[in-house]
């Protein structure tokens, strides 16, 4: 089955190369295809955190079954209707996060995550692999895009972050 075995890098950026760099350097990955001040629909109270400011020790999903997903500040009722598929659908859910296991935090060290993660989406017929950094909106210390019910838990923030750029 050729389904999700061909996609297209978008904005041409590699993410191998891309993480390979940051690693080798120990420096977290910034996007500068996808600047922070890009998104004005939070208003000027927004500050950028990555999830290891959020919390101790983040995860890509969580080992536990969460079944809840939090809306985000943004009203969009489609986004949290196919979140909610991928959760119950984990093959789907493996195939949109390219082998999330090399992409996941270090349980013993997730500072040194290089900040940096490919998501596989469907756009006008073709897969695009998007690379995004993991620096994620927040007001007052408060994830404002969609989140899991584990508050370690990072996939539905990283997704949408994706389809955001």
């Amino acid at each position: 089955m050729v389904l999700f075995k061909t996609s297209k890098e978008f904005k041409g950026q590699d993410y191998h190369s891309l993480r390979k760099q940051q690693l080798s350097r120990g420096v977290q990955f910034v996007d500068d295809e996808f600047p922070t001040e890009s998104i004005h629909s939070f208003g000027p109270d927004v500050e950028f955190k990555r999830p290891t400011e959020l919390v101790d020790f983040p995860c890509l999903k969580a080992a536990e079954d969460y079944f809840s997903l939090k809306k985000g500040d943004v009203e969009n009722f489609n986004i949290l209707l196919a979140f909610t598929s991928l959760r119950y659908c984990p093959k789907l859910w493996a195939k949109v996060f390219v082998d999330p296991s090399s992409q996941d935090w270090n349980k013993v060290f997730p500072k040194e995550h290089p900040g940096i993660f490919r998501v596989r989406i469907w756009q006008e017929g073709i897969f695009l692999d998007v690379t995004i950094d993991d620096r994620l909106p927040c007001r007052n210390g408060k994830l404002l895009s969609t989140s899991s019910s584990s508050p370690t838990e990072f996939w539905p923030s990283i997704l949408e972050k994706a389809y955001a750029k």
